[in-house]
């Protein structure tokens, strides 16, 4: 019997066992909360990217824009504005020129919250964050040999499936050979198309739970998982995969 008031040890240890229960529920709900927050937001900024592209399409005739319309000693200048030349981090960027500011009135939809800037391992390519998001390098022509990177590429009409074909999509690449990242040490990077090809690096970025919000030609948005087999393991956390062929040829 107890003799005398207060708790006894064993009392306080499930009362302490208890309450980190209980603390560590409420920090994965927090933890799930916040995600979901940041994935709206990047749900939000592809539906303008993709009602923007869509009054683009409608006053240049139903034709796609370029991923690049000029190139020159200077910079390029590429759908979401000019990026100077230089060393990579130190380059200038003028979104104002992008094929699709002007629709999209500098709403500030560049970035994807959840896309890790302050991560040790990210190497910008301008002096500040540029682009979160990648446009379908496909819609250019580039996989039918249509010389649309610089000129405007397909008509709108030459997209079999509009629902099923992305415009734009969560992206990335793991760089390895422009400094400070080298082959001993990789850094990931925002990157500005989303495509296939042997030649080219992954560049889909699986950042929301290990999926990528993923833009269509008719404005609808969804989560995209990775092609199994294509994680660029240089950087195995950072979600950098490939996106699945049929979502990206038209």
């Amino acid at each position: 019997m107890r003799t005398a008031s207060g708790f006894t040890l064993v009392e306080l240890l499930v009362v302490f066992t208890i309450t980190s229960i209980l603390a560590s529920m409420i920090a994965v709900g927090i933890s799930g909360a916040k995600g979901h927050s940041k994935s709206m937001v990047c749900v939000s900024n592809l539906k303008q990217l993709g009602l923007a592209s869509q009054m683009y399409w409608d006053d240049n005739a139903q034709q796609t824009f370029p991923f690049s319309s000029s190139r020159d000693e200077n910079g390029q200048s590429y759908w979401f504005g000019w990026l100077g030349a230089g060393l990579e981090g130190k380059r200038e960027l003028d979104r104002t020129s992008g094929a699709i500011w002007h629709y999209l009135g500098g709403r500030g939809v560049q970035l994807c919250p959840s896309f890790r800037y302050q991560d040790p391992s990210y190497k910008p390519k301008a002096m500040s964050a540029s682009y979160g998001y990648g446009y379908n390098l496909h819609l250019t022509g580039f996989n039918t040999g249509i010389s649309g990177l610089q000129k405007g590429g397909l008509l709108m009409s030459q997209v079999a499936s509009a629902s099923s074909t992305a415009l734009f999509a969560d992206s990335a690449q793991i760089n390895d050979f422009q400094r400070p990242a080298s082959p001993d040490q990789p850094m990931i990077e925002e990157f500005y198309f989303v495509s296939r090809g042997s030649a080219m690096y992954a560049n889909g970025h699986f950042r929301h739970r290990r999926r990528a919000q993923t833009v269509f030609c008719d404005g609808h948005v969804s989560p995209e998982t990775p092609e199994n087999g294509t994680t660029d393991f240089r950087l195995p956390d950072a979600g950098v995969a490939r996106l699945r062929a049929d979502v990206l040829i038209p």
